[in-house]
């Protein structure tokens, strides 16, 4: 019996310990959203989907405005800001949709399950203006920018909605930065 015991207790703690590995692979540790990888994934399934039940979805890019004056304070300010940002994107989206990290700095990304586009520009702009109200007290007011795409419209593949949105993204800070703007 003993021994069962302790078998059951190996299993247990290697259950955790993949539990966690798991969660470390997949999770940005400063913004304690969805990392890069598992983002990238979402984005693929939910791409499958949509081919197989014939549906649409959205995703917006988000990107700071000029955020690299927090790095200057400290990397701590830095990480702090960016963990900010990620909280404040949480609680201005809807329960089903998806916020993760994109790339590797103050980027993140939306996706929109069944959601059409002019709605998910409405949630993108929601989300832009939460965070610059919400950061009027910070040390330095903070803006970011989007770019909204929906598929099938802007793209048929992962890179090519990306693409647009990026493309979007640029076109809103070319435009004066703290914009929303719909892939064209």
């Amino acid at each position: 019996i003993r021994a069962i015991e302790l078998m059951a207790e190996r299993i247990l703690s290697l259950g955790y310990m993949l539990n966690v590995t798991f969660r470390l692979a997949y999770t940005d540790p400063v913004g304690n959203l969805p990392n890069l990888i598992a983002t990238r994934r979402k984005l693929d399934l939910i791409l499958a989907e949509s081919i197989s039940k014939g549906g649409c979805f959205s995703l917006f890019l988000i990107d700071g405005d000029d955020l690299k004056r927090y790095n200057t304070i400290s990397y701590a300010a830095g990480d702090k800001l960016i963990s900010q940002l990620a909280a404040i994107l949480m609680e201005s989206i809807r329960p089903d949709d998806f916020a993760g990290r994109w790339r590797f700095g103050d980027e993140f990304v939306v996706i929109l399950p069944h959601t059409p586009l002019l709605e998910a520009a409405g949630i993108a702009d929601r989300v832009r203006t939460a965070i610059e109200e919400t950061s009027r007290g910070w040390t330095f007011p903070v803006t970011v920018s989007v770019g909204v795409v929906e598929y099938p419209i802007h793209g048929r593949t992962v890179d090519e909605l990306v693409g647009n949105a990026e493309q979007a993204l640029k076109n809103a800070k070319t435009a004066g930065k703290n914009k929303t703007v719909v892939a064209g």
